[in-house]
């Protein structure tokens, strides 16, 4: 097969690090294809926008060219799979969604309400039913977000694949737990608002101090915040390398997780791929009660379900600070054997192969 890639921006904002797992993503999958054979064509949706950026006012003859000489096209994100299923018959098409977008804007336009926010939301909502009604399959990264499409947008369950983000497990190698009962827990990821760290340093502030906790991630615009979190005797450190960032978890027994409540409801197909990567690593999890991964982590009993909020996060870890050594250490086991079955390369990859040979009609 020829397998487009057509990714959202272009290639100046994956140079200044702009949705870089987005990108990531698309990397491997790529990579993934190549490997089994196929041929593939990375382009960028900004070679096709128009005025607004609508779908609509693409560029659509160029982008049809261009869609009519590959088998199948994936498209990264809502806009890139508008603008293509807007040119197209949307036949060929691979709508790639991480997180359904509409939910995410109008939490965006909630907490900051200007009139850019509202018609990012108003977009977003004409992009995403293109996308969704046209596109000939769609990929997503949860079980949640399946449900999202099917029920919705009335998509045919056969036209939905399950492909979640790819763990690098052999980046992502089992550590050896720490032989201490006093717990420790690790965030490391990025700052924006939807990650809850003001809650996390809250919590940890308002807690007991009988655990230990260390943030790992905060950049330049974020230095007030790591110096409070310093303040109250969390280890804080700015964004560093993955290699060495990952040297953290040597000395934690739980990967965190703080996402607020508005996140829970707003965005429920979300799948964070650190819940994944802390697993990999042989940790446990202590997670707030958002996403897939919060039910999986009771199904697999893999971690600790906190209440979101910095109260609940408090009450969180407390609880698991109260975990045995011997049933942290099974817990991660639990979680390292779900996440080598369902999230490895291999088992990505297979599965976009499947929604691939389905757009292309084979």
């Amino acid at each position: 097969m020829r397998i487009g890639f057509l990714a959202w921006g272009d290639q100046q904002m994956r140079e200044r690090g702009i949705s870089a797992a987005a990108f990531h993503r698309i990397d491997l999958l790529r990579n993934y294809c190549q490997a089994a054979g196929h041929t593939t064509d990375w382009r960028w949706q900004y070679e096709f926008s128009g005025p607004g950026n609508l779908a609509w006012f693409a560029n659509k003859r160029k982008l049809k060219e261009w869609i009519d000489s590959c088998d199948a096209v994936y498209t990264g994100s809502t806009d890139p799979a508008a603008h293509a299923a807007a040119a197209s018959n949307g036949k060929k098409i691979i709508y790639d969604c991480h997180t359904p977008a509409i939910g995410e804007n109008l939490m965006l336009f909630k907490s900051q309400k200007n009139l850019r926010n509202f018609v990012l939301y108003l977009r977003t909502i004409l992009h995403e039913t293109i996308a969704a009604r046209r596109s000939g399959v769609i990929t997503t990264v949860s079980d949640s977000a399946i449900q999202y499409f099917h029920t919705r947008f009335k998509r045919d369950l056969n036209d939905l694949f399950l492909v979640r983000n790819p763990v690098d497990l052999e980046t992502f190698t089992p550590l050896p737990m720490p032989q201490t009962e006093r717990a420790s827990f690790a965030y490391v990821g990025g700052m924006d608002r939807w990650q809850g760290i003001p809650d996390l340093i809250e919590a940890y502030a308002s807690g007991d101090r009988s655990f230990d906790l260390a943030i790992v991630g905060f950049d330049e615009a974020n230095e007030p915040l790591r110096q409070k979190a310093e303040s109250v005797g969390i280890r804080a450190f700015r964004r560093m390398p993955r290699q060495q960032a990952l040297k953290v978890f040597e000395d934690a027994h739980f990967g965190v997780t703080a996402t607020p409540k508005i996140c829970a409801v707003h965005m429920p197909g979300a799948f964070p791929t650190k819940w994944a990567e802390y697993l990999a690593l042989g940790r446990a999890v202590a997670v707030t009660r958002a996403y897939d991964c919060a039910k999986l982590t009771e199904e697999l009993k893999c971690g600790v379900v906190m209440e979101p909020g910095a109260a609940g996060i408090c009450a969180g870890l407390m609880a698991a600070s109260s975990i045995t050594l011997g049933e942290r250490e099974a817990m991660a086991q639990r979680g390292r054997s779900w996440v080598t079955e369902h999230c490895s390369l291999e088992r990505a990859g297979d599965q976009f192969l499947a929604a691939a040979e389905r757009a292309a009609g084979f």
